[in-house]
């Protein structure tokens, strides 16, 4: 066979006779032969490389969506690389090691970076998508939850349940998650007539900081019947900080609601009620939007957000007079 015949053959869209192609794939594995993807790309000019930053391992969610976004990106013949932002660092100091790999394309799930790193990185060619972040007010392609649609509906849901005095414990105060979900929460208990107590978070969504800033609600706002947490980790602290620090019932005394729906959150002894992250239908609009930039690279960026829904559990209790009480 010719080197060009043997060459269409690896590639899936290229034109051979389906006997020829099966003759060399055979022979290729009896042989133990791959062929080099950066060598390749030299001729392709195409790696078909997506890099992934990511920095808060310590949380649950980001390993399951992980999982889902890898599996969807495998499927559609790319390959991932994945870039970790360690704590003291930020993603614009991390983001030139992805590059010089020459990704296709670039996705972060970190906090927050840059407009000069943003622009910079795409003025390379690299194409860079936002999951489940976006930075406000540029033009950059995007996939998100829409997080002030589940904020708004999970105010909507305790506003229901007879829930009058309640807090929003946040994340980190520039991460356009946390400010979305509080956006949606505080306006939708305004319209409502209620006034929503805050706590800021300094660092990170943590289970340490969610335990913390729930002591400090409690002893700032005894009387606070329901506490909406920004994301799990932190509702998990939560629960336990009210339990076992504050000797209150959760919830006979108190609610709490999450916001992902992490496999923990389902366990017998979390049975956390929270607002479910469409993470399945993120990543295959992700891979979706992937094959609409290989299809039409110049095309504009967009946004594209996805709504959840509530998973009512054990944590929240119905107020209303004449509820059932647990």
């Amino acid at each position: 066979m010719s080197i060009s015949t043997v060459s269409r053959a690896f590639s899936p869209d290229s034109q051979i006779a389906p006997n020829t192609r099966d003759r060399i794939l055979a022979r290729a594995k009896a042989m133990g032969y791959q062929p080099n993807p950066f060598a390749r790309s030299l001729i392709t000019q195409r790696t078909r490389i997506v890099s992934i930053f990511i920095s808060d391992v310590f949380n649950p969610f980001f390993p399951e969506v992980m999982a889902i976004l890898t599996g969807e990106l495998q499927k559609h013949g790319l390959r991932v690389m994945l870039f970790h932002v360690p704590e003291g660092k930020t993603t614009d100091e991390v983001l030139p090691e992805g590059m010089l790999y020459q990704p296709e394309y670039i996705i972060l799930m970190t906090a927050t970076v840059s407009f000069q790193r943003t622009m910079a990185t795409i003025d390379t060619g690299t194409h860079l998508i936002f999951f489940n972040r976006y930075v406000p007010e540029t033009d950059t392609f995007a996939i998100t939850c829409d997080n002030k649609r589940g904020g708004r509906d999970i105010a909507e849901f305790l506003i229901e349940t007879g829930h009058h005095n309640m807090a929003y414990i946040a994340g980190t105060p520039d991460a356009t998650t946390s400010i979305d979900r509080g956006h949606g929460f505080v306006e939708r208990c305004a319209e409502a007539g209620l006034t929503i107590v805050r706590d800021n978070l300094p660092e990170v969504f943590s289970y340490e900081d969610g335990y913390a800033a729930a002591c400090r609600l409690i002893r700032a706002v005894p009387d606070l019947d329901a506490i909406f947490c920004a994301n799990d980790i932190v509702a998990f602290g939560t629960v336990d900080a009210l339990r076992h620090g504050m000797k209150r019932d959760v919830p006979r005394d108190i609610s709490v609601v999450g916001f992902d729906d992490v496999a923990m959150a389902g366990w017998p002894s979390h049975a956390l009620t929270t607002y479910r992250h469409p993470m399945r239908r993120m990543a295959a609009e992700t891979v979706r939007l992937i094959r609409e930039i290989d299809d039409n690279p110049d095309m504009a960026p967009v946004h594209r957000s996805i709504t959840g829904e509530m998973v009512p559990r054990n944590t929240h209790r119905d107020r209303r007079a004449g509820a059932m009480v647990r």
